[in-house]
C-alpha cells in the first residue's frame, strides 16, 4: 500500500509539474550549494489541495506511532531520501500563504482567501496545514544534508538575497523599494515560524513520543494561555477532531481551574499556575493576533517572577521518535547558523531589513536549540567498551555557535552587545538565552570529564541566574532606558508636531464649512470627561432604571503607542483631545460629495 501510494503521489506531482519549470539548478547560500526547482508563487501554479500527499503523510506517522522498525520501512523507495515532490507541495503553499499575510498576492484575491481561510481553519486546519508542515518534518528527517531543507525553503520564499552576508550600502542598494524591503523582513519572519514548528510541533502521534491525549492536551493549554476561556470557546479553537465532550472534559479537569459566574456571565476556565511554563509563543495554530494578547496576557501572569519565567522562553518539548531524530541535526547546520549570526548583525548594524520579528524568532529558535542540547547532556552518560554510539544525530549547537564567527564575533558574543539595546519583551528572552547557553556549555564539559554535578552545577545554574545584578549592570541599563526613554520623546514630539501639521491643513482646506458651524459646535461645548468603574463586578447597563452603579477614577494611565511611555490621562490633557475637537469635518470620496458630521 505504501509502495501504491508514493508512485501515485509521484505521477500526480509530475503531471503537475508539467506545466511549469522541474529543472533544478545550484543555488549556494554560504558555503553550501543545493540544486533547487525556482519558484515563484506570483507566477507558477500553486494549490492548496493534494490529498495523496496528505493521505502518505498520514501514514507514515502511523508506520511511525507503532514502532515500526527501519528494516521494515527500508522496502519503500524513500529509504535514503525523499522525493522531491513530498517537500516541493508543502514548501509552496506555505511561500504562498507567507506572500499573501505580507500583501504581496495579486493574482487572484478572493480565491486564495477563501483557500486560505479553509487551510487555516480549525475543523480543517488538521487535514491541510498540519500535514504539510508534518510532511515536511518527514523530509527532513529522510535528508542525508542537514542543511537541504534550510536552502529550499529559502528558494521557495525568495530569500535568497536576504540570505547573503553584504555591506549596509550594498543592502540598501539592492532593497531600495520600501514597501519591498518590508515585505521581505515579514516574510522572512513566516519563514523562520516555519521553523520554528518544524523543529518544535512534536505532539503529532508518530513524530513525538507523546500518547492519544497529549496533543488535545497541549491545544487546551495553549488556549488558556491568551486569557481564561469558556467551554464553547475552547471548543471553538479545538476543531472537534474526532473527540466527544466526556474526554475534553476530563482534560480541563487537568489542566484547568472552573471559575463559576455569580452574575449572568457565562463561567470560565484558567489555567492552573504550575502549567503557565508550556506557554509557547510561536504556537503553530497561534495568529499573529493571538500571539500578541497571549503574551499580553501572560505579562500580568508573570510580574515580580524569576527570569526564566518572566523571558517567556520556549517550553521543553517532548522527544522526537528515533525516525525523526535526524531533524536534530538542523540546529547546528552551517546554514542556519549563517542565517542566525545574519539577523543578529542586522540589529547590531542597524541594517534596513533588520525587524524585531526576526530578531525575536531568531532568539526563540536558540532557545530551542539549548533546551534540546541540555536534555541531551542531562541524559548522558559515557559508553562503555561494547556501546557504540551513533554521533550523526548528536546536537553540537554550542560548539558550532561558538566556532563560527562572523566579523570577529560569534553568536554568543554578538547576542551579549545586543543586551539592553532592544524591547523589553526581547531583552528578557535575550538574556535567559545567553544565560541558557553558558549552562549548557558548562553542563556539556562537566559530563565529557565526568565530574560529580551535584555542588558544580547547582553553583552554576545560582550564578547564570542571580536574584540581583551588579551595581555596574544597573547603571548601565539606567543608561540604556534614559537614552531609550530620549529618542523616544524626541520621536513623540516629531510625530506629534506631524499631526498637528496635517490638522491645520485639514482646517485650512474646510475653512468655510468649519466658520459656519463653529459658533454651534465649539463655543459652549464641554470637552472635559470622567473616567468611571463599576463599583461591584455584574452586567454593566448604561441608562435607566436599572444603571449601574459606578465610582470616579482620581487616575488612570495609558500607554502612548507612539513612544511606549506610560502617560496619565484626564481632562486637562488637552493634547489628546486635538485631533477629536479639529476632527468636526469629514471628507467623503464616494460620489465627490463632502459632508459634514459632528463627532459625538
Amino acid at each position: 500500500l505504501a509502495t501504491e501510494l508514493f508512485l501515485q503521489t509521484k505521477f500526480q506531482v509530475s503531471l503537475f509539474h508539467l506545466r511549469c519549470n522541474d529543472t533544478a539548478i545550484p543555488y549556494k547560500i554560504g558555503d553550501k550549494v543545493e540544486e533547487c526547482i525556482p519558484y515563484d508563487s506570483t507566477k507558477d501554479p500553486v494549490s492548496f489541495h493534494v490529498p495523496t500527499l496528505r493521505m502518505l503523510c498520514t501514514l507514515f506517522t502511523a508506520m511511525m506511532e507503532h514502532n515500526v522498525s527501519k528494516q521494515e520501512w527500508m522496502v519503500l523507495p524513500v529509504s535514503h531520501s525523499p522525493p522531491r515532490e513530498w517537500y516541493e507541495y508543502p514548501l509552496r503553499i506555505l511561500s504562498a500563504v507567507a506572500q499573501y499575510n505580507t500583501g504581496m498576492w495579486f493574482r487572484n484575491h478572493r480565491p486564495i482567501a477563501y483557500s486560505f481561510q479553509y487551510y487555516t481553519h480549525p475543523v480543517t486546519r488538521c487535514s491541510m496545514f498540519q500535514k504539510d508542515v508534518v510532511m515536511l518534518q518527514v523530509s527532513g528527517s529522510l535528508m542525508h544534508s542537514a542543511d537541504k531543507l534550510l536552502i529550499q525553503a529559502l528558494v521557495k520564499f525568495d530569500l535568497c538575497n536576504w540570505a547573503k552576508l553584504m555591506s549596509k550600502e550594498d543592502e540598501i542598494a539592492l532593497f531600495s523599494n520600501g514597501p519591498q524591503r518590508l515585505q521581505t523582513a515579514s516574510v522572512a519572519e513566516d519563514y523562520l515560524q516555519l521553523f520554528i514548528m518544524i523543529l518544535g510541533e512534536r505532539w503529532t502521534r508518530g513524530v513525538g513520543e507523546v500518547k492519544k491525549g497529549d496533543a488535545i492536551r497541549r491545544l487546551v493549554v495553549q488556549v488558556l494561555c491568551q486569557r481564561p476561556a469558556t467551554f464553547s470557546a475552547i471548543d471553538d479553537f479545538l476543531g472537534r477532531d474526532g473527540f466527544d465532550d466526556a474526554f475534553l472534559e476530563d482534560i480541563l479537569s487537568s489542566v484547568a481551574n472552573f471559575q463559576e459566574s455569580a452574575s449572568n456571565r457565562e463561567s470560565i476556565f484558567s489555567l492552573k499556575n504550575e502549567l503557565i511554563p508550556e506557554y509557547n509563543k510561536f504556537n503553530w495554530f497561534y495568529t499573529k493576533k493571538m500571539s500578541f494578547d497571549s503574551y499580553e496576557y501572560q505579562q500580568t501572569l508573570r510580574a515580580d517572577q524569576p527570569l526564566d519565567l518572566q523571558a517567556c522562553p520556549p517550553p521543553m518539548a517532548p522527544k522526537f521518535k528515533p525516525a525523526f531524530a535526524n531533524l536534530l541535526r538542523i540546529y547546528a547546520s552551517d546554514t542556519m547558523i549563517l542565517i542566525l549570526q545574519l539577523i543578529l548583525r542586522r540589529k547590531l548594524l542597524s541594517f534596513p531589513l533588520h525587524s524585531d520579528g526576526q530578531l525575536e524568532r531568531a532568539i526563540f529558535l536558540i532557545g530551542m536549540a539549548l533546551n534540546d542540547e541540555f536534555r541531551q547532556w542531562q541524559e548522558y552518560h559515557p559508553p562503555s567498551a561494547e556501546e557504540r554510539v551513533d554521533s550523526t544525530i548528536e546536537i553540537n549547537f554550542t560548539d558550532n555557535a561558538l566556532s563560527t564567527t562572523m566579523d570577529g564575533l560569534n553568536l554568543l558574543q554578538m547576542m551579549e552587545k545586543l543586551v539592553g539595546d532592544v524591547i523589553p519583551s526581547i531583552d528578557l528572552l535575550l538574556k535567559w538565552t545567553i544565560a541558557r547557553f553558558k549552562v549548557v556549555d558548562a553542563l556539556k564539559k562537566f559530563k565529557k570529564e565526568g565530574k560529580n554535578l551535584n555542588e558544580e552545577y547547582a553553583f552554576l545554574i545560582q550564578e547564570q541566574y542571580p536574584d540581583e545584578s551588579s551595581p555596574d549592570e544597573v547603571t548601565k541599563e539606567e543608561e540604556r532606558r534614559k537614552q531609550r526613554h530620549e529618542n523616544a520623546m524626541r520621536h513623540r514630539q516629531n510625530a506629534i508636531l506631524t499631526m498637528k501639521n496635517l490638522s491645520n491643513q485639514f482646517l485650512d482646506k474646510n475653512q468655510d464649512a468649519f466658520v459656519a458651524h463653529s459658533k454651534n459646535l465649539l463655543e459652549d461645548e464641554d470637552v472635559s470627561f470622567e473616567l468611571r468603574k463599576l463599583s461591584k463586578e455584574e452586567f454593566p447597563v448604561a441608562i435607566g432604571p436599572d444603571q449601574s452603579e459606578t465610582n470616579m477614577l482620581e487616575s488612570c494611565t495609558a500607554q502612548c503607542v507612539v513612544c511606549l511611555e506610560t502617560t496619565s490621562l484626564s481632562d486637562s490633557n488637552h493634547g489628546f483631545f486635538a485631533i477629536f475637537t479639529n476632527g468636526k469635518l469629514k471628507t467623503s470620496t464616494i460620489g465627490n460629495i463632502r459632508c459634514t458630521c459632528h463627532l459625538n
